[in-house]
């Protein structure tokens, strides 16, 4: 969740940061599987105050671009 500046995950920061490395602009679907495995692990031991409600198992992409001018 993003509020007031802040982002939540569901997961521990260890877990992001011990994520498989992806690279390219798609996905391709052994990667999503691998992806899914490893947060799927760290959603199983995150506390569960942290831990995030049962989904159906879709994944949400969000892309944000920042566009500068100069004048």
């Amino acid at each position: 969740t993003f509020a007031d500046g802040r982002l939540q995950l569901a997961v521990p920061a260890d877990a992001v940061a011990g994520a498989p490395r992806l690279g390219g602009e798609h996905l391709a679907p052994e990667e999503e599987d691998a992806l899914r495995r490893h947060y799927a692990d760290a959603r199983a031991t995150a506390s569960p105050s942290t831990a995030s409600p049962a989904t159906d198992g879709g994944m949400v992409l969000a892309e944000e671009q920042l566009r500068v001018r100069t004048e």
